[in-house]
């Protein structure tokens, strides 16, 4: 809104029993006493210094955000009772909480902002923690928090530590010796005995004479690799490649032996199962898709209603989204592309207006209803008195009748008054806003 500055005059009235001085100094008078002064606002320049404190009460609704840039309101939003900043365009910023989304909290000193640092409480004011060290780790004390590492005082006895995180490295394993076993004698090793369900020394089975060992397949399906045993000799089959789509290779560097599938011998009629996504061609060419076997649609949005189109940007045909209602899909003004636009239907009036002609009067109206003056118009006889001096083949006589129109009527006007009977004038009209 705009507002009325007060004027300095030094002429003034004299007053009188319903007025405080002057008629503006009543106005202040009144803008002090918490009434409104329509048009009226205080602009002081002068420093404004309140010994106690300042109080704003909350509108019963928000103002009308200012209108110029270089203004902003200071007001009680009613919605929370917060006191906001109101500027131009209507945009609230909240002085009581701060949004570290919309405000930026950092030190003033650019060294001192370091990714990875937080913040603190020292017992008096938050302040800056610098980060820890590599793989330090964040503990408490009893009256503060520190970077450290983890030390054993800092794992729980509750903790439960999977084997797999254990390093072996300077650690002792002493689950045997707590067996309670004797001394073992030179080259024994532990054993464990079903029997007493302990670890057992004993000498490990071959370092002396030897025994005599046997050898089995322990598999419950497929075929073993073992054949036979023949006096000290361990005899096991061969692994042989069946067919010309398997390879079997001796690597005898790395004492293996290596099978893979010799993949340019292997033929798609030959392989069972379904084809997957990334197994498709990116670029398939001459091919024909049936659009009532097969399914395109997008990969995350499907309405009813979208259609495919070609973007040249993207050099590939994308999902144009359904217009909203009564929208129509036109090409754009500049003819290089298709858009949903907003089609323009005028409001189109019209019907049969009849009349009784009294052979005197040449001037009809008929009230349209459009409510304001139409932008296109058409009236036609629809009877033979209404058609009097219309222009035939046969004769050279001029139009019978004439129209405008205003917000209200179209009126007929004739150039002869068409004759006397009862409702022999019929005239089919149309308008269009």
């Amino acid at each position: 809104m705009s507002f009325v500055d007060f004027k300095e005059t030094p002429t003034v009235d004299t007053g009188d029993t319903v007025h405080y001085g002057s008629d503006q100094l009543k106005e202040l008078m009144q803008i002090f006493n918490n009434k409104i002064v329509s048009n009226r606002r205080l602009t002081i320049k002068n420093a404004i210094r309140i010994t106690d404190h300042l109080e704003v009460q909350s509108p019963a609704a928000l103002p009308t955000a200012p209108t110029a840039t270089n203004y902003v309101n200071l007001v009680v939003d009613p919605a929370d009772f917060h006191l906001k900043i109101q500027q131009n365009g209507g945009t609230l910023i909240d002085l009581q909480a701060f949004a570290l989304e919309t405000n930026v909290l950092a030190y003033s000193n650019p060294s001192n902002n370091v990714l990875g640092d937080i913040l603190k409480n020292d017992g008096t004011k938050y302040g800056r923690l610098a980060r820890g060290a590599n793989g330090q780790v964040l503990t408490a004390t009893a009256t503060d928090i520190q970077w450290g590492m983890i030390t054993n005082s800092s794992v729980s006895s509750s903790a439960a530590i999977a084997w797999s995180k254990l390093d072996k490295t300077g650690s002792k394993l002493s689950d045997v010796a707590d067996t309670n076993m004797p001394t073992p004698s030179n080259g024994q090793v532990p054993t464990w005995s079903t029997a007493t369900s302990k670890w057992v020394n004993q000498t490990p089975p071959g370092s002396g004479t030897g025994e005599a060992n046997t050898a089995s397949n322990q598999g419950v399906g497929g075929v073993g690799p073992f054949n036979a045993k023949v006096g000290t000799d361990l005899q096991f089959k061969n692994i042989n490649a069946a067919s010309s789509k398997i390879t079997v290779t001796n690597d005898t560097v790395n004492k293996e032996i290596d099978i893979d599938v010799a993949q340019a011998n292997l033929t798609l009629s030959s392989i069972g199962g379904s084809i997957t996504d990334s197994q498709y061609p990116n670029t398939p060419t001459g091919k024909t898709y049936g659009i009532d076997t097969n399914t395109i649609k997008h990969s995350t949005t499907n309405a009813q209603g979208d259609i495919m189109a070609y973007d040249t940007t993207q050099t590939k045909y994308i999902r144009i989204p359904r217009g909203t209602a009564n929208q129509i899909l036109a090409v754009n003004s500049g003819g290089t592309d298709i858009a949903w636009a907003t089609r323009t239907i005028p409001n189109v009036f019209g019907g049969i207006n009849t009349q009784s002609g009294n052979g005197s009067t040449k001037i009809f109206t008929i009230a349209h209803g459009a409510g304001t003056t139409p932008t296109k118009y058409a009236v036609t006889f629809a009877s033979a008195g209404a058609g009097i001096g219309q222009r035939f083949p046969a004769d050279n006589e001029g139009p019978g009748f004439y129209v405008t129109a205003d917000a209200t009527n179209l009126t007929l006007t004739y150039g002869f008054a068409p004759a006397v009977g009862a409702n022999n004038l019929s005239w089919a009209w149309l308008v269009f806003t």
